[in-house]
């Protein structure tokens, strides 16, 4: 005869305020988890990151995936709003990367073997992306997201753009200048029939800055707004082309420019250099 076990009525007393925060911050900490631990530095180039949440479990997230033949896939997205709904997404963008070897570079045996496939274009992956947010989130949903894949041999970069703001190129001699603004709806609305694909090529000595609204939208105790403006001042004043440099100097002229007003947001910041000629 099976044992006999008392049977305990659940408690389905709503969560204390305490509660509520201790769980808030244990997604904030898995969040940070689907980070990249270290970036990789491929010899002749130079990768910094700088990443801040609100408060709430943010909707900014980057990653940066090592493929096959010396290329790097690099993502910057921002979804709406903050908390639980905003993780779940970040958390489901991560999954499909790493999981799909078309997208990591990495087979999954014995589900996803990679022998013989071929990693697909941004346009490809953005819009696989679209299709799984846009079946799997809240309907008032939606992340922006800037795709790239890096030649570290040519170092030709090929791109997708959904509705994120535009990167920014650090030319060796010292100008800063949009990416071409090719793109496309943010992800999980439904509105995209395809993503647009551009290039453009890092020259030795190049540098390019991937960041989120967060950054540029920021407003002092004036109410003035940070902006690109005062970004691509940064940029140009940075002492080097050393992606730290890059991501430093951005980050100091943004503190400056709040002079310790509360951040209302999300930052995240990714710089890429090529190291000059020899």
């Amino acid at each position: 005869m099976p044992l006999q076990r008392p049977y305990r009525r659940r408690d389905k007393r709503a969560p204390s305020c305490a509660a509520l925060r201790l769980q808030m911050r244990a997604i904030s900490d898995l969040q940070r988890r689907l980070l990249p631990r270290e970036l990789p530095q491929p010899p002749g180039w130079r990768l910094a990151a700088h990443y801040s949440a609100s408060g709430w479990p943010g909707g900014d997230y980057y990653d940066v995936l090592a493929l096959n033949d010396r290329r790097l896939a690099v993502i910057v997205a921002d979804v709406s709003g903050h908390g639980g709904l905003a993780a779940v997404m970040v958390a489901q963008v991560h999954s499909v990367l790493h999981s799909c070897p078309l997208s990591s570079g990495r087979g999954r045996l014995p589900f996803c073997p990679l022998a013989g496939a071929v990693t697909r274009p941004p346009g490809i992956v953005l819009g696989h992306l679209d299709r799984t947010l846009e079946e799997n989130s809240a309907d008032d949903q939606f992340m922006t997201a800037f795709y790239g894949v890096l030649d570290l041999n040519s170092g030709v970069v090929q791109y997708a753009n959904a509705g994120h703001p535009v990167p920014r190129r650090r030319c060796a001699a010292g100008g800063v200048e949009p990416v071409s603004a090719v793109g496309g709806p943010p992800l999980g609305v439904g509105l995209a029939a395809g993503y647009a694909q551009a290039s453009f090529t890092l020259e030795q000595g190049d540098g390019l800055v991937i960041y989120t609204d967060g950054l540029t939208e920021a407003c002092n105790d004036k109410g003035e707004v940070f902006g690109v403006s005062r970004l691509d001042a940064a940029l140009r004043g940075a002492p080097s082309l050393d992606a730290g440099a890059l991501v430093g100097d951005a980050l100091a002229a943004w503190d400056e420019f709040l002079a310790g007003a509360p951040v209302q947001d999300d930052v995240t910041l990714i710089a890429i250099a090529r190291a000059p000629p020899a």
